[in-house]
């Protein structure tokens, strides 16, 4: 699909999982537009463009 959405998709991940899934997702999602909701920022800086959001109300834009 062109668009995927992945909501929380480490929140069960230890630290050297998660890093292992954002390298595979690199590879995997090449030409796709991919939504990632998270609460923590582990892998943000791989991702083209994060929005923070904070009780609702965009706090900062990157990218």
């Amino acid at each position: 699909a062109p668009i995927l959405v992945l909501d929380e998709p480490c929140a069960g991940l230890d630290a050297a999982t998660e890093m292992d899934f954002f390298a595979v997702l690199n590879e995997a999602v090449a030409g796709r537009t991919v939504l990632l909701i998270a609460h923590r920022l582990t892998g943000a800086e791989k991702l083209d463009r994060v929005w923070r959001l904070t009780g609702g109300t965009l706090m900062a834009a990157t990218g």
